[in-house]
This record gives C-alpha cells, sequence and structure tokens, in this order.
C-alpha cells in the first residue's frame, strides 16, 4: 500500500472525487457530440433528431466511462457490468419488473387525477401508419432512459458513493437530475422538487440492486406509459402523444398544469409511495464488483 496524498489513495488509484470529476468531464463531452451529431438532420423530426441524439450521448457515455474504468479504477472484467449494465439473466428480470412499476406508479397518478379532477382520453391507433411513429417514440425513450441512468445513476454517481457516502450522494445527484430539467417547457419549482425526488427514487433502485437495470426499466416504463399510453406531458413535452391525445381538467396542484403531472402534488405523492415500496419491499443485493472494487463506503 502506497501513502494516501491529495490525489492519490492508499490503493494506488486516484482518489474517487477526482475520479467523480472526471466522470463529469465525460458527460459534458458527450453532451456536446451528441449535440454536434444531431445537428446535420435538422430537417428530420423532432423524434428522430432526439434518437439520434440519445444514441450517441448513450454510446459517448458508455464508452467514455469504460475508459475510466479500465484507466483510473483498474477493474477486471467487464466495464459495463463494473458500470451497473451487467448483461446476465437477472438484467431482463429487473427491466421488465422495473417497466412495470414505473408504469404503475405514474398509471395511479393518472387513476387520482381523474377521479379528483377530469380526464379528458382520445385514442386513436391507424395501422400501419403508426406503426413507424409508435417505433420511434419508444426507441427514443428506451434510449433517452439508458442515456440518462448511465449518466445520473451509473460512473459518476457510484464514484460519489465512494467519496462522500451514499445519502450525500442520492442527494446530490439528485440535484443535478433536477437541474438538467430546469431547461425544460413550462419548468416549475414543484416540477424540479419532483424531478429530484425521482432521482432519488431511481438511485435507491440502483443501491438495492447494485445494476442500472431496475431503474432504466422504472424510468422508461414512467415516460412510456405517460407520453404513449395517457397522451399527456413527459416532464413538459407534449411530443410523445403519438397514439394518444388527453387534457386533463383541475386545481394546479392536481394536474401540475402544462407541465404535467409531474409538477403536481399528485406526482410528488407517486413517488413517495415508490420510494416507500422500493425501500420496504426490495432487498439490497451485494455488489458482484465488491471482490474487484475497494470500496470506502457503504452501498446499503
Amino acid at each position: 500500500m502506497n501513502a494516501p496524498t491529495f490525489l492519490i489513495a492508499a490503493d494506488g488509484r486516484l482518489r474517487s472525487i477526482w475520479r467523480f470529476l472526471a466522470g463529469l468531464v465525460v458527460f459534458y463531452v458527450a453532451l456536446n457530440l451528441a449535440s454536434v451529431a444531431a445537428s446535420p438532420f435538422r430537417s428530420w423530426s423532432f423524434l428522430a433528431r432526439e434518437l439520434v441524439a440519445r444514441s450517441v450521448l448513450a454510446i459517448v457515455l458508455a464508452a467514455g466511462f469504460s475508459l475510466l474504468l479500465v484507466a483510473l479504477d483498474r477493474i477486471e472484467g467487464s466495464p459495463l457490468a463494473a458500470m451497473g449494465l451487467p448483461f446476465r439473466k437477472p438484467a431482463v428480470r429487473d427491466s421488465v419488473l422495473g417497466f412495470g412499476f414505473g408504469a404503475g406508479m405514474i398509471t395511479l397518478a393518472v387513476v387520482a387525477v381523474a377521479l379528483i379532477g377530469h380526464l379528458s382520453w382520445d385514442f386513436t391507433l391507424r395501422l400501419p401508419a403508426m406503426l413507424k411513429p409508435i417505433a420511434l417514440v419508444t426507441a427514443m425513450l428506451a434510449v433517452g432512459a439508458i442515456s440518462e441512468e448511465i449518466a445520473f445513476r451509473g460512473y459518476p454517481f457510484q464514484r460519489l458513493v465512494e467519496a462522500i457516502g451514499a445519502t450525500s450522494a442520492v442527494v446530490v445527484t439528485s440535484g443535478m437530475f433536477a437541474a438538467v430539467h430546469l431547461g425544460n417547457p413550462h419548468a416549475t419549482v414543484w416540477s424540479t422538487l419532483n424531478t429530484a425526488a425521482v432521482g432519488v427514487l431511481f438511485a435507491l433502485a440502483y443501491l438495492k440492486t447494485k445494476s442500472l437495470w431496475l431503474p432504466w426499466g422504472m424510468h422508461f416504463g414512467w415516460n412510456l406509459t405517460l407520453g404513449v399510453v395517457f397522451g399527456l406531458p413527459v416532464s413538459g413535452i407534449t411530443r410523445f402523444s403519438v397514439t394518444t391525445h388527453s387534457t386533463i381538467a383541475g386545481p394546479l396542484w392536481l394536474t401540475g398544469g402544462d407541465y404535467g403531472i409531474e409538477a403536481s402534488a399528485t406526482g410528488t405523492a407517486v413517488v413517495i409511495i415508490g420510494i416507500l415500496v422500493l425501500v420496504l419491499l426490495f432487498r439490497s443485493r451485494p455488489n458482484p464488483q465488491d471482490d474487484v472494487l475497494s470500496h470506502g463506503a457503504d452501498l446499503c
């Protein structure tokens, strides 16, 4: 063992906080590369451009974080698995379970709004003309969810857990998750607080399973059900309503206004319920990387 310094830990690796900052640099570079990659396609539809941008973002994040895991963390085996993306049997189970969890939460919120306020739900399905937009929005939401999970619950979050502990890391990264949504249409203080709470929910899902598949499924299931099934705004964005066009009416605290349910007390309630279910009913799994990485903080 080496004598620890300001930059280097006793195990000879760069300290976790500096590796976290290196992860943020990769995130910044990935965001800019995604924007550049999508710029030649300005004549394409919003969904097509977003699919290109989010695909590039996910690929660059995965590649950049994999490089950091090999070069700075000195992991053995698959860097994707070390990042929280193991391609093993539980990945499918966690993804499906997460999808149902996220879809169930947003369905509960919509039902509550319909019972207390008013929901107008207009569903139209014209095949085969609608197959392409349905496939496009589904792919975009799936890729968008995995890119955000890699960014906010992946390498940077995991290094921050090592540096300052799980609770503080959840608070910091959930605040970052909320901050990147401030530029969404019709964002409010309430929407920002709810987004931070959703960040806590997804972070807990990672900490419980030591995998990104459960939070990815929750993220994807929430967005797809809200935008495609119910045709309501997803974080203020209304362009996902390809088969269903709905409107909700009621007090602002109930509906969230133009931003949607995610800016409402209804959204707050279902996120709190989700956190309680996750904490009380899900068992924490051991970290498969514990025999490779020496963690300075308890991840449970």
